[in-house]
């Protein structure tokens, strides 16, 4: 049997109206790329990646002492953190993209 863990859509915090969207993974079912990544957080949890909440959840993830961000590195480790700062990296330059578009 697979040692299952709770992956949180959005790296581990969600505002309180998402909290029920919870996915369930095994070990080796965290996201392995970006395009499953920023799936499960704008479709399974129909979360937007705005700038701000990209903002806010670099910043919460950046902080080692935020309480969050503890817990995550405990169930999936720091090189997992660091690379879904890299994914929200990602999504902030295509946003920046997009907007420079225009319509």
């Amino acid at each position: 049997d697979a040692i299952l863990l709770r992956l949180w859509c959005a790296a581990g915090s969600l505002p309180p109206r998402k909290r029920g969207c919870r996915l369930r993974w095994d070990v080796e079912g965290l996201c392995e790329s970006y395009d499953e990544w920023k799936h499960c957080i704008t479709v399974k949890c129909k979360i937007p990646l705005t700038a701000n909440y990209i903002a806010k959840r670099i910043a919460a993830l950046s902080d080692q002492r935020d309480p969050m961000t503890a817990r995550f590195v405990a169930l999936y480790g720091d090189p997992y953190r660091l690379l879904t700062i890299r994914w929200f990296e990602q999504a902030r330059s295509e946003l920046g993209a997009n907007a420079k578009m225009g319509p």
